[in-house]
């Protein structure tokens, strides 16, 4: 009996003896990676302006094909990972307005900044205060703008079909706002 006291003893002594480990917190969870469907403007964050169809989503080379046809070659050649494609409409002075939004994400900056490169058709001009790394204007179209900017993985291209100094403002800013939410 005394032998087992004195075991008990010694086995007490030694828990008030030994510090207590601190538990460990669990790693902090990384911030969840943002993806293009996240991106797109929702219905009047720009004033007056709402989706006219439901988003396209392409994931796959054929699914990208099938949308956008021979020019998907050169996301599929910088290794897209994810293409969404929403439709807007809106009204400037009396006319309604249609604008397309095209966000790719090309999975980190050097597939971005090439396929930025790649698609470049020779007559845009720059985006002063672009958002972005690069921005760009092609103003060569007979009855729509087309700007274009590129930040982080995203590829953004908005064609707006409609020809005057109001409808660029509003292409520019789908542009500032898509440029913001990859910021955030």
């Amino acid at each position: 009996m005394k032998k087992l006291l004195s075991f008990s003893l010694i086995f007490a002594l030694f828990f008030v003896a030994c510090p207590k480990e601190e538990e460990e917190e669990p790693p902090p969870t990384p911030p969840a990676q943002k993806n293009a469907i996240d991106l797109l403007p929702k219905d009047n964050e720009i004033s007056g302006w709402t989706k006219s169809e439901a988003v396209r989503i392409a994931s796959t080379g054929d699914e990208l094909t099938a949308i956008i046809d021979g020019e998907a070659v050169h996301y599929i050649n910088n290794n897209f990972k994810e293409a969404v494609f929403q439709n807007y409409q809106g009204v400037i002075g009396s006319s309604t307005v249609s604008l397309e939004v095209r966000i790719f994400d090309m999975r980190d900056t050097t597939n971005t900044r090439k396929v930025y490169k790649d698609v470049a058709a020779g007559g845009e001009q720059p985006w002063d205060n672009h958002p972005g790394v690069e921005g760009r204007i092609n103003d060569s179209f007979l009855a729509s703008y087309m700007v274009e900017f590129w930040e982080a993985k995203f590829y953004v291209r908005i064609v707006i079909r409609e020809k005057s100094a109001a409808a660029l403002d509003i292409a520019k800013t789908f542009g500032l706002n898509i440029s913001a939410a990859i910021k955030e």
